[in-house]
């Protein structure tokens, strides 16, 4: 995980640029080159097979166990390919578990460790909305009775419809606002001086002005510079 970036399924995916990169690394006619051309076509068959499952198996969209099982073969079969004969333990928990887990309820990634960690997020935010009930027996029915409820497709449907009106459509940032001085606006972002009524002022970044003999104060305060005395 910590050499490849915690990226592995993308590594899995661009395995056969690795492969061609090792392949070069050995001139044509030498035993390793020789060797390495017939091996790195069965690891890139593995890689493409790792790469498919683990695609499948990360998706929030129903699966077919039927095609699940097609997947876990090819995989079986270019593993046996490429290291006949040899075992790997994480095997067992994708072969047994996780195969287990597809056929009884037809998904995989909707409980993944990031949909886990999008519920743990949900569950705060309830056990936050309850925190001031004096008896702890009864929060602890009504946060389980919310968190059940969440989950039912009808009542899930409705919140997701209250949250798309309540927030509305995200807006830009906000603009800096022109300063009026009579009938006239200043707003300015070329210069950092400005010249109004005969008087210099300093233009700062929120778009208002301080006079020019101030902004040494202004610029000693705004560096953290200055400290309670007494």
């Amino acid at each position: 995980m910590d050499q490849t970036n915690r990226a592995g399924l993308t590594n899995v995916q661009n395995c056969r640029r690795v492969f061609d990169t090792l392949l070069g690394m050995y001139p044509p006619g030498h035993d390793i080159h020789e060797w390495l051309a017939v091996e790195t076509v069965k690891w890139g068959r593995l890689g493409d097979a790792l790469f498919d499952i683990g695609k499948f198996l990360k998706s929030q969209q129903k699966r077919s166990p039927q095609v699940l099982d097609m997947k876990l073969l090819r995989l079986w079969c270019r593993w046996e390919d490429a290291f006949p004969g040899k075992g790997f333990n994480k095997f067992h928990g994708m072969f047994c578990a996780v195969r287990r887990f597809v056929h009884t309820y037809e998904m995989a990634g909707r409980v993944s460790e990031e949909s886990g960690e999008a519920y743990n997020g949900t569950q705060a935010d309830l056990k936050g909305m309850l925190s001031s009930m004096p008896c702890d027996e009864r929060r602890i029915e009504k946060i389980t009775e919310r968190a059940q409820g969440n989950l039912k497709g009808e009542v899930l449907k409705c919140r997701v419809m209250i949250d798309n009106k309540s927030k509305g459509k995200r807006r830009g940032p906000y603009r800096k606002k022109a300063r009026v001085t009579g009938d006239r606006s200043i707003l300015s972002r070329e210069t950092k001086t400005m010249e109004v009524d005969g008087e210099s002022y300093m233009v700062l970044g929120s778009g208002n002005l301080l006079p020019t003999d101030w902004f040494d104060i202004f610029e000693w305060f705004q560096g953290g510079r200055h400290r309670q005395i007494g």
